[in-house]
């Protein structure tokens, strides 16, 4: 039987967001007003594709130096919305910007091929291919990014969660808008999950329906097929990206900047979170945003940890004494030794119990590096 979402189905769904859900990113080179300082979400890591049991986080050697694929991430882009806690980039702002994207040579690709290069297989890219997204389903991408991305040749993918778009409010998109959009062949879909929770504080049994089912309803009221989830919040740990992979996406998605590169784990992609806040400036060195070589983290991103537990991190191709690493915005200190550095994760208090760790470094060649990973507070989140 096809599983349809009518709007009333939002009235069981007493956590759905009651506006805009702005991704929280901090503590970092993106700053969220809307969390305190040790609670910001950072998501995960650009990590090598490897056993989920592994108790490391590794990074691809070979490739650890090219760019990869940038991908954006947006919201509002409302002329009459508002700051919305940074998330509503204004129209003329977010065309500034894919004018300097079209001027740069930037082009859009579709998810199936990013899918096909992020997973090793033959497919034809432009010089500076591009993913723009945008999550929740936002009024604004029908009235206003529509006819930019037209004026510009780009194209998009929606992130979406089903709740929001059947409850008919008045600043986001319903069911008939969003069949406009992908009927023009501009946008494609993929899951937000069913009403955006934050999904570690979920069981496994709890985890697997907000994608199975999310998944589900979207394919229903579009006829498309959904390979790609954005995880809300740019929050997860290893039991989502295990579920996500058994309901069968192909791409999962964090808000941590960075390129994405062939090889590296499919299911914590990077994305780069545009606010409202950013200069064209800002927002171009975004778009250079270079990680670590040689990158090795354990415990692994995505784990559970306690504070006094041992942290260790491996580095190739940088400055020793330049490496920087902080857990929930404390630092850690480091000894190292042959390109290991080592540690023990420092006492930290969390009311959500979501840890960023972020990681500086200079490169041998001067290049400025920066890498981020979640952790978890093992005190509130065990796994099940």
């Amino acid at each position: 039987m096809t599983e349809l979402m009518p709007p009333a189905d939002v009235s069981r769904m007493p956590e759905i967001a009651q506006a805009s859900s702005p991704p929280a990113a901090g503590a970092s080179v993106w700053e969220n007003p809307t969390w305190s300082r040790e609670d910001r979400p950072v998501p995960g890591a650009h990590t090598v594709r490897a056993d989920l049991a592994s108790s490391a986080t590794v990074q691809p050697i070979a490739r650890a130096s090219e760019p990869g694929i940038p991908v954006l991430c947006y919201h509002h882009v409302f002329a009459d919305g508002g700051d919305m806690d940074g998330f509503n980039i204004r129209p003329e702002r977010f065309e500034e910007q894919l004018r300097y994207l079209n001027e740069q040579g930037y082009q859009s690709i579709r998810q199936e091929q990013l899918i096909a290069y992020m997973l090793g297989r033959t497919v034809t890219l432009p010089a500076k291919p591009i993913l723009i997204t945008f999550d929740d389903g936002s009024l604004s991408n029908y009235t206003e990014v529509a006819p930019l991305l037209a004026r510009y040749d780009f194209n998009a993918v929606l992130f979406l969660y089903p709740t929001i778009i059947s409850a008919s409010r008045s600043r986001y998109m319903n069911w008939r808008q969003v069949q406009e959009l992908v009927r023009s062949g501009r946008f494609e879909v993929a899951s937000h999950t069913l009403w955006h929770p934050m999904l570690p504080a979920m069981d496994r049994r709890g985890i697997r329906d907000q994608l199975e089912r999310s998944k589900r309803i979207l394919e229903a009221n579009l006829n498309t097929t959904v390979r790609m989830i954005a995880y809300p919040f740019g929050v997860y740990d290893r039991r989502v990206i295990e579920e996500a992979r058994a309901v069968g996406y192909e791409l999962g998605f964090t808000i941590q900047p960075g390129g994405n590169r062939s090889g590296d784990e499919p299911l914590t992609m990077n994305r780069y979170m545009v606010t409202s806040g950013h200069s064209l400036q800002v927002f171009a060195s975004s778009l250079r945003l270079q990680s670590p070589n040689q990158l090795r983290i354990e415990p692994s991103d995505g784990a559970s940890v306690r504070a006094g537990q041992s942290i260790r991190l491996t580095l190739g191709g940088v400055r020793p004494d330049s490496v920087r690493l902080s857990v929930a915005g404390h630092a850690v200190r480091l000894t190292e030794g042959g390109g290991t550095f080592s540690g023990a994760i420092p006492a930290f208090s969390s009311t959500r119990g979501y840890l960023p760790v972020v990681i500086r470094a200079t490169g041998a060649g001067g290049a400025h590096l920066y890498q981020e990973f979640l952790y978890l507070d093992g005190a509130r989140f065990t796994g099940d």
